[in-house]
């Protein structure tokens, strides 16, 4: 059971991350806040690194680090942009998504065929994306419209099916060095370019830096801590099973809206988003 509460653990610091980051992006630059941030978590993953031994780098280390980095800083714009327009709550179900492009795209690219329990867990997830937009004052169709009238919603859309290419080249990277080693040197080469884009936006956000110092620490060891229990889980047990329990980052995100932020129609949003959860349990586990 060891594993189990580490993976848990996962979750709950997964979750507070992403709570921390919605409410810091109501009054700080999403470069800032990406800058800032991944700096922390890439040096504590290199203090990590040292600690346990510097890895020897495989050949394909540097193509792995500088396409992850690429497709990263899509993702990260796209996510922090999303989470100033919409609730934290509708935000944090979409992330589901991604093992659904997964699939998809393996269907398209490979003609692998999903199994029934893939076919399963694809509609629950679809099902429950449908239920986290439901509005009984609007009409049925409503909730498929948001998907591109929802500026947030598309974003995290596009943001989802960039982290299911994205996640090939994050594993590469890991399989050409160690965990916090490669790890480290994407989120350091993330941080400098978020802070140059931050700097030719506005030359005065230097100053913003030193007075967000405790939001980037927030932040950064919150990412850090979440990455680390999960890791030491994936040591102890089988993947699967690891990322199914981690997934409940999902359904306390939503519970951090409706309780802290005051997010409202969070009964539809916890239903959808359980759901969407059910779903990639059953494609992590059985698809």
């Amino acid at each position: 059971m060891v594993w189990f509460i580490f993976a848990l653990l996962s979750a709950v610091f997964r979750s507070l991350h992403e709570f921390a980051t919605k409410k810091f992006l109501s009054n700080t630059d999403k470069y800032v806040l990406a800058s800032g941030t991944f700096f922390i978590t890439g040096l504590l993953l290199l203090i990590s690194s040292i600690y346990t031994g510097i890895p020897e780098l495989g050949e394909k280390f540097y193509l792995a680090v500088i396409s992850t980095v690429i497709l990263n800083i899509a993702i990260v714009i796209l996510t922090f942009s999303a989470l100033k327009k919409i609730d934290l709550s509708l935000a944090a179900p979409i992330s589901s998504f991604t093992p659904l492009f997964l699939i998809l795209t393996s269907f398209i690219i490979l003609k692998e065929i999903p199994t029934k329990y893939g076919v399963i867990g694809i509609l629950f997830i679809v099902v429950g994306s449908y239920i986290l937009n439901f509005d009984k004052n609007k009409n049925l169709l409503e909730p498929i419209k948001q998907i591109y009238k929802n500026k947030g919603i598309l974003y995290l859309f596009i943001a989802a099916f960039i982290a299911s290419i994205s996640s090939s080249f994050d594993k590469m990277v890991v399989l050409n060095s160690n965990i916090t080693f490669g790890t480290s040197i994407a989120y350091f080469l993330l941080s400098l370019i978020f802070f140059l884009i931050s700097i030719i936006k506005n030359k005065n956000n230097f100053i913003l830096y030193y007075r967000n110092i405790k939001k980037f620490l927030i932040v950064g060891v919150l990412i850090f801590l979440g990455g680390l229990g999960v890791n030491i889980a994936y040591t102890l047990q089988k993947a699967a099973y690891v990322s199914a329990i981690n997934r409940f980052h999902i359904l306390l995100a939503i519970i951090y809206g409706g309780t802290l932020l005051k997010e409202k129609n969070i009964l539809n949003r916890f239903i959808g988003g359980l759901m969407m959860v059910i779903g990639m349990i059953i494609i992590t586990l059985f698809g």
